[in-house]
């Protein structure tokens, strides 16, 4: 017997861990003296650069580029209400869903408690092109975080099809 694996809940799984670790890298510090530690996701400065002394900022606006469609809500949504209505054994979906809502819930939980309004990191940062950054997404996971980017200096972005735009302001 094959098992037949559903490449769109770990599409979707993925995609939720690229957001997931966008909202912890703003905290991302990289220790002093630890030369071979090797960062997820990369976070580099204007210059490309990443290692010791480049740390995770807030980021009040984002601009994602990848070479794979990300985020397509409707799509998922026809997928699994065709599958549960098909399926002869509904609990796999219904675990999976469960999987997605739970991951989703953590992830906007992580990013209300740190990342809104009340934080102090928040109220503090301005709007300006030191808090903006270039996110490139290959395959489903972040190539770099690239602070002090934006759509018209994009120099570390190629093969990129989907651009996606986040103003956390």
């Amino acid at each position: 017997m094959k098992i037949k694996i559903d490449v769109t809940y770990d599409r979707l799984i993925m995609e939720l861990d690229i957001i997931e670790h966008i909202f912890q890298a703003q905290f991302q510090i990289y220790p002093e003296g630890n030369l071979f530690l090797i960062q997820y996701p990369s976070i580099c400065n204007e210059n490309g650069q990443s290692g010791v002394g480049i740390n995770g900022k807030y980021i009040a606006w984002m601009d994602i580029f990848s070479d794979v469609e990300l985020f397509n809500i409707p799509a998922y949504k026809e997928y699994f209400i065709k599958r549960f209505e098909s399926a002869n054994n509904q609990s796999v979906i219904i675990n999976e869903l469960t999987n997605i809502r739970d991951k989703a819930i953590r992830t906007r939980n992580f990013y209300n408690s740190n990342l809104i309004g009340e934080n102090k990191t928040v109220i503090n940062t301005q709007k300006d092109d030191e808090h903006n950054a270039c996110i490139s997404i290959s395959r489903y996971h972040i190539m770099g975080i690239y602070f002090g980017c934006n759509r018209m200096n994009n120099k570390y972005l190629k093969n990129v099809e989907f651009n996606y735009i986040s103003d956390n302001h």
